[in-house]
């Protein structure tokens, strides 16, 4: 059986949204790419690999379940501003960051 999962992710350049969906593509990637490691490792085990044969590709799992983590908490810290950003919007003319913040 072959699986087929390809994965864009678009650099995250020009502001909050595209670091947003950066955070968020990564996050998702790399859940696709635990499953997928879960699914051969599992097949493995069904055949009789382990040990030395596996260990490698469950320290890979891990690493991706960590990456997962950071980039969801990189989503998370990235969507504390979005506040910001709508107040910003919601007052066109208020002027730029310093002399909005210049109290």
């Amino acid at each position: 059986m072959t699986t087929d999962t390809t994965t864009n992710v678009n650099v995250g350049e020009g502001g909050l949204g595209s670091y947003i969906g950066f955070a968020n593509d990564m996050a998702n990637t790399c859940q696709q790419g635990f499953d997928v490691c879960e699914t051969t490792l599992a097949d493995m085990q069904l055949h009789g690999w382990s040990g030395e044969k596996t260990e490698s590709l469950e320290r890979a799992q891990e690493a991706l379940a960590n990456a997962r983590m950071h980039f969801r908490e990189m989503e998370d810290v990235l969507k504390a501003a979005l506040p910001i950003a709508e107040q910003y919007a919601a007052n066109p003319g208020a002027g730029d960051r310093e002399s909005v913040t210049n109290i």
